[in-house]
């Protein structure tokens, strides 16, 4: 790819021209905010190996990302390149001729290309380049991790992985490792050469106040806890027991059940109920009324047996009873603050551009789109969601998914309502304002989500958080470490050892 605008186009920014030169043919980690163009820089290395003889595999977690990044690979290559999809839609019999087709570039989702390792031989023998979009993943036995291992046995193929957020050091160190990667070059928001590239964003934190029904239901769900919690030996769990804990006490219950000893059994059980009722607390505290109702009804239709065991333990304690009656009186005040809020938000961007609401639970994404259409005039929102796991719920199809971003781009709805996979990747229009239902305990989601906005003109980001509870903390985590990567240094450097941090 010349310097010369391409025929398709596309001309590389300086800084990408910049971050593809410092790569060189080295294995290395590029981090650059979301939408600076880190496919771009990818092409410009892709086409090097092509024009030398070699192909490429360009690997994205999602099929909707696979598809997206190959139509973009396509518009800044151009004709240079033949590119194939293989992902899990197209039969595996089918897939073979992909992988030994005559193709220089194939988009792949990680699992895929796990799913069809005999077919690799052949395309590692022709290959010069592979791709990690989304590199953050390159964790624990994420399939990144394999095949990183598979096309590092070869020497000869680079190595490149992608990403906006690597999260904090020793996250990033095992990134590096996993993908062995030898150098990271990264370019943030204050980095002068791509500052004339970006705008500023307003970020504004608002905390609110429970409804008195709202605090009613949280009290009970606590004292239900707690109820459940003094069941247990004194000396397995702290005072206030936070998630990990339980889950930690989880293991000892399980060693005291391998070592035939029969009070783990009970004791596995309080702590598995005593964990889905801290599910039903966060709700309360994060969420909302319907959504606890909703939580416990799922419970409910629940007939696997350690359900109806946990749901056995508790239904003769009186903070459930009372939660019970509460939850079902339609009388009962429902109103969300938090929904409230999100409507003046929403109602006060009408004419002047485009909005998203990250939601981290599917169920207030979708009563959330619900409300906005329903009750705030000039709204029209849609929520957004993945395909769901194995056992769940099942979630939006690919071509909901695409048509539902394609209908948000065209300006047939304002207001798009999405989980966590509106995060990371997809091609989703630029937006004026994103909205937080609730902060998060991450600094690369919270980076994803603060990438939606700011790109062409100036943006606004709205976090909204309880006064007290979980919230609080999570909004400190993430808060600290964004500030703290959107003003790291830049440039191209090879990592410490990990116990140098």
């Amino acid at each position: 790819m010349s310097d010369e605008k391409d025929p398709h186009g596309f001309m590389p920014r300086e800084y990408q021209k910049d971050i593809a030169s410092s790569a060189g043919g080295d294995n290395v980690l590029i981090v650059l905010p979301t939408g600076m163009g880190k496919t771009a820089i990818s092409a410009i290395l892709i086409e090097k190996h092509i024009l030398n003889g070699k192909n490429a595999i360009f690997l994205a977690p999602t099929k909707p990302l696979c598809d997206q990044q190959s139509i973009a690979l396509a518009s800044y290559i151009g004709n240079k390149a033949r590119i194939t999809v293989a992902t899990g839609e197209i039969p595996p019999e089918k897939r073979g001729n992909l992988w030994g087709g005559d193709y220089n570039i194939i988009v792949s989702t990680p699992q895929t290309a796990i799913n069809d390792l005999p077919y690799m031989p052949e395309v590692i023998g022709k290959l010069g380049i592979a791709v990690f979009d989304e590199a953050h993943r390159a964790t624990g036995d994420y399939p990144y991790v394999k095949l990183a291992e598979l096309f590092s046995h070869e020497g000869r193929i680079q190595l490149i992985g992608l990403t906006a957020s690597p999260g904090d050091q020793a996250h990033e160190m095992e990134i590096l490792k996993n993908l062995n990667l030898s150098a990271v070059i990264r370019r943030s928001f204050s980095d002068s050469s791509i500052k004339k590239y970006t705008h500023s964003v307003d970020v504004e934190t608002i905390k609110l106040k429970r409804t008195d029904h709202q605090e009613k239901v949280r009290k009970l769900l606590d004292s239900l806890y707690l109820r459940i919690l003094s069941g247990l030996p004194s000396s397995m769990l702290p005072e206030m027991p936070k998630r990990k804990d339980l889950i930690d006490a989880m293991k000892n219950a399980s060693a005291m059940i391998s070592d035939g000893d029969r009070e783990g059994y009970r004791i596995m059980n309080l702590l598995v109920t005593a964990l889905r009722i801290d599910y039903a607390r966060e709700y309360a505290e994060t969420q909302g009324i319907d959504q606890v109702e909703q939580y416990l009804l799922d419970l409910q239709a629940d007939h696997s047996a350690s359900v109806e065991k946990s749901l056995k333990t508790i239904s003769n304690m009186d903070e459930f009873n009372q939660l019970l009656l509460i939850l079902k009186d339609r009388n009962l005040d429902r109103s969300n603050p938090k929904f409230s809020v999100i409507c003046r938000l929403c109602s006060s961007q009408i004419g002047r551009g485009r909005v998203i609401v990250f939601a981290h639970y599917r169920k207030t994404g979708e009563l959330l789109a619900d409300y906005l259409t329903t009750n705030c005039q000039g709204i029209s929102a849609r929520a957004f969601y993945g395909h769901g796991k194995k056992g769940e719920e099942k979630g939006m199809s690919q071509k909901t998914q695409t048509d539902t971003i394609n209908a948000f781009r065209n300006g047939e709805f304002n207001v798009l309502v999405a989980t966590s996979i509106g995060e990371e990747g997809l091609d989703i229009p630029d937006t004026d304002l994103v909205i937080f239902y609730e902060p998060v305990a991450s600094e690369i989601r919270t980076i994803q989500r603060m990438g939606r906005t700011g790109r062409f003109r100036p943006g606004m980001v709205k976090i909204l958080m309880f006064e007290d509870g979980r919230e609080i903390p999570y909004y400190y985590i993430s808060s600290k470490t964004f500030k703290r990567r959107g003003t790291g240094s830049s440039g191209k450097t090879k990592p410490k050892s990990l116990y140098d941090f």
